[in-house]
């Protein structure tokens, strides 16, 4: 059996500096660890923010995220796990890698992206894909008011009830692809959508979908 590999943690509940927090977790990136955590995380602001890299590494965020996590995120191989919520901008200016988060995300969720991929599986605020240029953002448990606010490239996958008359406002280009249901048949899906929402989704634990996609009850 692979074993995972040993997680190397990063304490920031009493470190209010973003950029000492980032610059520790870029050395244990540079050093080659494979899964970091940021541990005891209350509200502090741009963690992950910024980071540029070919690195391959998780790196879980253990609480609740403040503004602008993983904004300007530019590293294809990296997946930011946030296990709580996340405030407002999260993956803001997102070019690659992946972002996801367990709980709910504040307002202007993946504004500006360009690239990569956000998953929320709690409820994003208001304006989600505020200007989103590219990638996929992901929203499982439905968004706030103005979503696809100006959009102008990308695929915002979303519950076909979340998508109203104010959705996707001042829209150029980009789509809004109603999310299958149950979730597990995306190959109802067109096959582009598919294989974008296949990609996105790829390597998430079970668990993290239980409540979108419950398995048949034994007779």
């Amino acid at each position: 059996m692979n074993q995972q590999p040993s997680a190397f943690e990063i304490p920031v509940a009493l470190v209010r500096d973003y950029q000492q927090i980032n610059r520790e977790l870029i050395q244990a990136l540079d050093s080659g660890h494979r899964l970091i955590r940021l541990t005891e995380v209350e509200g502090q602001r741009l963690l992950a923010s910024r980071l540029r890299g070919s690195w391959s590494a998780v790196i879980e965020v253990l609480g609740n995220a403040g503004p602008e996590l993983a904004s300007e995120l530019d590293a294809p191989e990296v997946t930011i796990f946030c296990r709580g919520s996340a405030a407002d901008g999260a993956g803001r200016g997102l070019r690659s890698g992946r972002l996801v988060i367990s709980d709910g995300a504040g307002d202007a969720l993946g504004a500006l992206m360009v690239g990569g991929t956000i998953i929320v599986r709690g409820k994003a605020g208001h304006r989600a894909g505020l200007r989103q240029r590219g990638g996929s953002l992901v929203l499982l448990g439905g968004a706030g008011r103005l979503l696809a606010d100006r959009q102008s490239g990308g695929l915002i996958f979303v519950e076909s009830n979340q998508i109203t008359s104010a959705s996707g406002r001042g829209r150029s280009k980009g789509r809004l692809v109603p999310l299958p249901d149950p979730l597990r048949k995306i190959d109802s899906l067109a096959t582009e959508d598919a294989n974008a929402l296949s990609i996105a989704l790829e390597g998430l634990p079970d668990a993290f979908f239980l409540a979108f996609d419950p398995k048949p009850q034994n007779e």
